[in-house]
């Protein structure tokens, strides 16, 4: 049974939709499918995002969190400064309870993944037009913090970890390199290898980069690098997200306030 959306009630709701090509033509076309709704514009990039905030006067903006440059959260947090009294709806093909976090913790209005049918992107516009919020209902367990099968089995792995290979996976998740280090920690290169030899078989991955993804996606750095050494660059990457709780129906929940 699906979950009946209350219409917002004017005519021409503006909407703008940011994304990459080939997703803004399908969303771009589903909208224009409801009388209700004006496609106001149609950008491709963070940049072009911001030009439009405040321009274009939209109600909603529909972005893709897999936008060129900063990416789709940044650019979208970006837009509501400037913008306030409009909603936002991130798509994204990725199926993942800490990207719903933190687009929650940004304080987005809602949170689509594709490939979205008509009905549903429609149906989710209108729900944020009337004050609610919408979310893939799959994804509430981990976005109110209660784990999933994957994030057991995830944090089982990081227990696994000792005290340095932790130390060393802050490190590379801070920019470093092994020779850095090694410095650093005042370590032997060959010390350094042999520690992030055993990381990536607790962890099971099979480079710096899948280590690094890892600990963002499961949230495994918990103390900054600047607590170990000094930074290296302040732009360090953070998983981190807020969290909320909603009232849960269907395939997808939605949440007045």
């Amino acid at each position: 049974m699906s979950v009946p959306i209350e219409r917002h009630g004017n005519p021409c709701s503006r909407v703008l939709v940011a994304a990459r090509r080939f997703p803004a033509i399908g969303i771009e076309q589903m909208i224009r499918r409801d009388s209700d709704l004006q496609v106001v514009e149609v950008v491709r990039s963070d940049e072009e995002l911001l030009q439009c905030a405040g321009r274009m006067k939209a109600d909603v903006a529909v972005v893709d969190l897999e936008l060129p440059a900063s990416g789709g959260i940044s650019a979208a947090v970006r837009f509501l400064v400037t913008d306030p009294r409009a909603k936002v709806i991130a798509t994204t093909s990725e199926h993942r309870p800490d990207l719903l976090r933190r687009v929650v913790g940004a304080g987005l209005h809602g949170y689509l993944v594709s490939p979205v049918r008509h009905e549903l992107l429609t149906s989710a516009v209108h729900c944020v037009l009337a004050g609610g919020a919408v979310f893939p209902h799959s994804l509430a367990p981990g976005a109110v913090g209660l784990s999933s099968a994957e994030e057991k089995k995830a944090a089982l792995k990081a227990q696994s970890l000792t005290k340095r290979e932790r130390e060393l996976l802050e490190l590379l998740v801070g920019g470093y390199h092994s020779n850095e280090i090694a410095r650093l920690l005042f370590l032997s290169r060959h010390t350094v290898r042999t520690h992030l030899y055993n990381m990536f078989s607790k962890l099971q991955v099979h480079s710096r980069e899948e280590a690094i993804q890892f600990a963002l996606r499961y949230e495994l750095v918990e103390t900054t690098v600047q607590d170990l050494v000094p930074a290296k660059n302040s732009e360090r990457s953070t998983a981190k997200g807020g969290r909320a709780t909603w009232t849960l129906a269907n395939e997808y929940g939605r949440a007045n306030g």
